[in-house]
């Protein structure tokens, strides 16, 4: 997807991707190959405070720019300038609006998420004190740690027997699924439920892009889904 150094604009990225031939791109026999074609189309990320209207703004700001580079005036230069700097100031307001906004909404995913887009770094583990009260520098006892942690919240199961079929109620097997078929409006209802505030999976698109690129992107979706159908019955 196309890449922007301020903003996403999905206008341009649904235009762009409503262009490809996805047929031709996602025609690999293999499924993985095809999907990670899909996936590392150019995507980038997007500053949640800059709304419509700081767009518009911006947008402003690249044609006074694009002025002065075709006049090389002082005034040009300086209408440009002192826009640029009221530009910043509105832009700088308007993300400390959006933090306040995650900060007053006590919802610790979002804070979370945010405070991990903003860091240069891998979250990494906290120091964690043996029972002696030293700092462990070693990776495989704080894993002892933490399993033997998180190993008190579970119930021990009784190490017995199974019983047998007639101790258990009688289930009845349902047939073997023999035809799955996802058309594109089941695909376009899944995304569209999507919660955009979600962190992405593995393939790092975010919620945010899936429903807005809903209508470009559920063809090649549509492409691979059915391949893995295919693939599945002819080996089922």
């Amino acid at each position: 997807m196309m890449l922007s150094k301020m903003v996403t604009d999905f206008k341009a990225v649904n235009n762009y991707l409503s262009k490809v031939d996805w047929k031709i791109v996602l025609s690999a026999p293999s499924v993985v190959e095809n999907w990670c074609t899909f996936k590392d189309i150019k995507r980038s990320s997007t500053k949640p405070w800059i709304n419509g209207r700081i767009l518009k703004l911006i947008n402003k700001k690249r044609a006074l720019w694009r002025a002065f580079k075709r006049t090389r005036t002082e005034g040009d230069f300086r209408i440009r300038r002192e826009f640029s700097n009221e530009l910043s100031y509105i832009i700088k307001d308007a993300r400390v609006a959006y933090e306040k906004r995650i900060a007053d909404q006590k919802d610790p995913k979002s804070f979370y998420k945010y405070i991990r887009s903003k860091l240069s770094g891998p979250v990494t583990t906290p120091g964690i004190k043996d029972v002696d009260g030293g700092v462990l520098d070693n990776d495989e006892a704080i894993a002892n740690i933490f399993a033997n942690t998180f190993s008190k919240s579970f119930i021990v199961e009784p190490n017995t027997v199974i019983p047998y079929n007639n101790y258990l109620p009688e289930r009845n097997v349902p047939a073997r699924l023999k035809h799955i078929e996802f058309s594109e409006d089941d695909i376009r209802e899944k995304i569209n439920k999507l919660k955009r505030s979600k962190s992405p999976g593995p393939d790092n698109i975010s919620a945010l892009v899936l429903t807005a690129c809903v209508d470009s992107i559920v063809i090649p979706l549509h492409i691979i889904m059915n391949q893995v159908v295919y693939i599945w019955s002819a080996t089922a």
